[in-house]
């Protein structure tokens, strides 16, 4: 199969719906000028009898570093030429590529076996059809009574009663403006309805988005969990190291085991990568775009919470960490759109609720994917 000058010549096979193997002949000189480069980094401090250090004949540097050399020049030759055949072929894997050398025949082009781990293409489901339960988030009168309770055991001080010298103060404590105990109960059973619609909008959001992916039957490859679950237990590994702690501590003081973080870690990762999977397929069925403005507004809000303004500048023009933002906005935007559609009477005019999507596969899955 040949493809434009800058694509090397490459054959696809797909291996089931989750792999895709590809073959890519390395351009002899592309190999050999990368492999000339390595070979001379190599053997700079090279000391051989007679010879001053970097000066040795091309044999005799080859004998000593000419296979290091080699598998270094083939570990930045092969990637580069997979991307542009994956680009070419409109492949994103979801962790890393397995690489297999073919052949390393110096009289001929080396060939390579790239395999990617994908997605399987699959439809967003009808979002009217999702059955689920929503929670009421109606506040019933015993739970004003057991909180005024709680409030009288941690706020009477000297006071007999609940009368309205005792409400006054406690409610200017709490940050309320009522003046009588009806008023307070009335403005307490306010803010905890608030805070109950909140509690029950996020669960029902995170149930919506779980039954769209369980009804949209996403098949995530084993190796992309695998790989994202490693990259927690690496951030994991790091934290105890900061925090100076070792993993038997660790685990002594919350009562797990290590088996058991591994396993949560793959039931996150799982989740994670469904999240981002379905939501970004979403954004392409839906078009839903994030704008230049709408980059802009979220980056000066950034800067503005900055402490550090000089160092975070160099961030802040830094062309990576801006696409990083454009994709957590999107993903955002994505979930509030779908929310809308899988209830507008619930999420018409209202911010979406935040849910379950992993904050660290904002990256990661950022991170690589």
């Amino acid at each position: 199969m040949k493809d434009e000058k800058q694509t090397p010549e490459y054959s696809r096979k797909d291996i089931s719906s989750t792999e895709v193997e590809l073959e890519i002949t390395i351009p002899k000189d592309v190999l050999d000028k990368t492999y000339k480069t390595e070979l001379e980094n190599a053997s700079k401090d090279f000391n051989a009898k007679g010879f001053r250090p970097g000066k040795a004949p091309k044999e005799m540097t080859e004998k000593a570093y000419g296979t290091k050399a080699l598998e270094s020049a083939l570990s930045k030759v092969m990637p580069s030429m997979a991307v542009m055949v994956l680009r070419k072929e409109e492949i994103l894997p979801v962790a890393p590529l397995e690489y297999k050398i073919e052949n390393l025949d110096p009289s001929k082009p080396v060939k390579f076996k790239a395999v990617a781990s994908v997605i399987p293409s699959f439809k967003i489901p009808s979002l009217k059809s999702l059955n689920v339960k929503r929670e009421n988030a109606e506040v019933e009168d015993k739970e004003i009574d057991s909180f005024m309770k709680k409030l009288w055991q941690e706020h009477k001080g000297k006071a007999k009663n609940m009368d309205d010298k005792w409400v006054k103060e406690t409610a200017k404590k709490l940050g309320f403006k009522s003046e009588t105990k009806k008023d307070f109960e009335e403005e307490i059973k306010e803010a905890m309805k608030i805070q109950k619609q909140n509690i029950v909008n996020q669960q029902y959001s995170s149930a919506i988005l779980a039954a769209a992916i369980k009804a949209a039957k996403i098949d995530v490859p084993d190796k992309a969990v695998e790989f994202e679950a490693e990259e927690r237990e690496r951030s994991f590994q790091e934290q105890l190291k900061q925090m100076k702690v070792s993993e038997e501590q660790f685990c002594q003081i919350r009562g797990v085991t290590m088996e058991q973080l591994k396993e949560q870690w793959k039931k996150d990762s799982l989740e994670a990568l469904q999240n981002d999977i379905f939501l970004s397929q979403y954004s392409k069925d839906r078009k839903v775009e994030v704008t230049d403005d709408e980059l802009k507004a979220e980056i000066d809000m950034i800067r503005a919470q900055s402490k550090d303004s000089e160092k975070s500048e160099e961030l802040f023009d830094n062309e990576q960490w801006k696409s990083y933002i454009q994709r957590v906005l999107l993903k955002r935007k994505s979930f509030a759109s779908f929310l809308r559609e899988a209830d507008p009477k619930v999420f018409a005019e209202r911010p979406a609720p935040g849910n379950k999507i992993d904050k660290k596969s904002e990256t990661s899955t950022g991170k690589g994917k």
